[in-house]
C-alpha cells in the first residue's frame, strides 16, 4: 500500500508541476477556436472540454500502455470545422503523434487524437517555464461521435 501512495505522490507532483503549462495550452486553444468563430471561419457549433487523467486510471494502465496523455482536450464539432481548427492549431503547436481511430476496421469510433506541445516561441511569451509545458492529447470528435 505504501508503494501505491508513493506513486500517487509522484503523479500528483508531476501534475502540479505541469498544470500551469496545461492551463496556458488550453487557454490558447480556446482562444484560437473563439477567434475563428468570431471571424466566421467556423460555426458556433464547436465545444471544447478538458481533463486531467486521474491517478486511478494511470495506475490501472501502468505496464499495459504508455501513460502519455495525462492532460487532454476534446474538441467537438462539424467535420469541416474540426479540419480548420486542426490546421490552425498546427501553426502554434508541434504534433508529436497522431492516431486516426476512424481508419480502424470494425470500429464505429471515428476520432482523431493528436499528442502535441506548444512551440517554444509561443510558450516563452506566457511567463511559464517552457519545460513545464506538458504534452497534451487533443481529441477531435465529429458531432456523430458526440
Amino acid at each position: 500500500m505504501e508503494e501505491i501512495e508513493e506513486m500517487r505522490e509522484v503523479y500528483n507532483s508531476f501534475i502540479e508541476g505541469q498544470f500551469a503549462g496545461f492551463e496556458k495550452t488550453a487557454t490558447m486553444i480556446g482562444y484560437i477556436v473563439e477567434r475563428m468563430q468570431e471571424a466566421n471561419i467556423i460555426s458556433g457549433n464547436v465545444s471544447i472540454s478538458g481533463r486531467i487523467k486521474s491517478f486511478k486510471s494511470v495506475y490501472e494502465n501502468t505496464g499495459k500502455k504508455a501513460v502519455d496523455d495525462c492532460f487532454g482536450l476534446r474538441i467537438i464539432g462539424p467535420v469541416e470545422d474540426l479540419r480548420k481548427i486542426e490546421h490552425e492549431i498546427k501553426k502554434f503547436f508541434i504534433v508529436d503523434a497522431t492516431k486516426d481511430h476512424g481508419r480502424k476496421n470494425n470500429s464505429a469510433y471515428n476520432a482523431i487524437h493528436e499528442m502535441l506541445h506548444m512551440k517554444r516561441k509561443y510558450a516563452s511569451k506566457s511567463g511559464v517555464n517552457y519545460e513545464t509545458f506538458p504534452e497534451v492529447e487533443i481529441q477531435y470528435w465529429d458531432e456523430e461521435l458526440r
